[in-house]
Order: C-alpha cells, then sequence, then structure tokens
C-alpha cells in the first residue's frame, strides 16, 4: 500500500515532481497511515508556506 499526496490546486496539464519517502523498518505495518507517523517525511512539504 501506498499514501499520495494531491494538491488542493491540482492541474493534471502541469508537470509536478515526484517526492518518494521511503520508511524505514520501524514503520513496517499492515496499517497504510503508519508511515504518515514515522519520522517528518509525510509532513515536511505540508507547510503553507512551501510552493505546493
Amino acid at each position: 500500500m501506498y499514501n499520495l499526496y494531491v494538491p488542493k490546486d491540482y492541474d493534471p496539464k502541469r508537470s509536478y515532481p515526484m517526492i518518494l519517502f521511503i520508511h524505514d523498518a520501524g514503520a513496517v505495518s499492515t496499517q497504510h497511515n503508519k508511515t504518515l507517523t514515522q519520522g517528518l517525511g509525510a509532513v515536511v512539504w505540508a507547510e503553507p508556506s512551501e510552493p505546493g
């Protein structure tokens, strides 16, 4: 399983970078949300000040 973030103002005609965050073994679980709580990988670009 994986989590996919899609910006509110997503435009399919625009090109976006792909950012892949690979968690370490501490987040291995059958719960797909578990990887979102490990480290800052899921939230590092989630600040409103960051371009999206």
